[in-house]
């Protein structure tokens, strides 16, 4: 139980100094009760519940995310809509490791990363920090490393895959495909893009400034293309290279 260890400061509780618990007090107070856990154990779950802040609100604030329950066995986790239920029991059995963000490429890990602190000082959560390692999934090969870090290796794991879709009805590519039938035990995330890249999700003044000698400017021509068919743009090929 060396995730309860003390915190390491007063905002917020840590695991392993890589991911963030947000006890529930009920919780703490099931642990306080419960003989099975040693006295240091028991002593922890009080200073937790005493001392350090439950982010109550982080449901309202987080589209996925895990919560404990005082399971009586080391049961698996379960996901039932956007909630992952971690069996205290079981989480404690787990060697934690750093979370694995599994993309593509770097680049798109990179993307990802920065568009996750963002996400985070949007939304005032100051208390905590993106703190990944990164797998590029090497294309045809991101169902393999998913599968490696999530179902091979148990680690906590969020892999992201572009859809490659061509129209809002167009099937997704194989890649994204390849992904959506990796299952088994874990604790893990798929996403895949709700346009045909993640290229697409980037704010077009971004595009002009990578493509600074462009004419018209990719901002413009994205524009034109939105006016003359509204919701193009999100499946536009913006994967153009130096040959291409």
């Amino acid at each position: 139980m060396a995730f309860l260890r003390e915190a390491q400061d007063s905002r917020q509780a840590y695991l392993d100094g890589l991911h963030v618990l947000a006890f529930p007090p009920t919780l703490c107070a099931a642990i306080e009760a419960d003989d099975n856990f040693s006295v240091d154990e028991r002593a922890a779950a009080k200073k937790v519940r005493q001392k350090y802040a439950e982010h109550g609100g982080l449901p309202r604030q987080l589209s996925v995310y895990g919560r404990l329950v005082d399971a009586p066995t080391a049961a698996l986790p379960v996901r039932t809509g956007q909630t992952w239920d971690i069996p205290l029991r079981w989480l404690a059995a787990q060697p934690l490791h750093e979370t694995q963000l599994v993309a593509e490429d770097l680049h798109d890990v990179n993307v990802l990363t920065a568009a996750a602190e963002d996400c985070l000082n949007h939304r005032r959560l100051f208390a905590f920090r993106v703190r990944v390692c990164a797998v590029p999934g090497g294309g045809a090969n991101t169902a393999r490393a998913f599968a490696q870090k999530a179902l091979a290796e148990q680690r906590i794991t969020i892999c992201f895959a572009d859809s490659d879709k061509e129209s809002p009805a167009g099937p997704v590519g194989a890649t994204a495909a390849r992904c959506q039938v990796v299952t088994g035990e874990g604790l893990y995330d798929l996403n895949i893009t709700a346009g045909r890249a993640l290229e697409n999700a980037l704010p077009w003044p971004l595009l002009d400034l990578l493509r600074p000698h462009s004419s018209p400017a990719p901002s413009g021509a994205l524009a034109n293309l939105e006016a003359a068919a509204p919701g193009a743009a999100r499946f536009a090929n913006l994967k153009r290279g130096v040959f291409t």
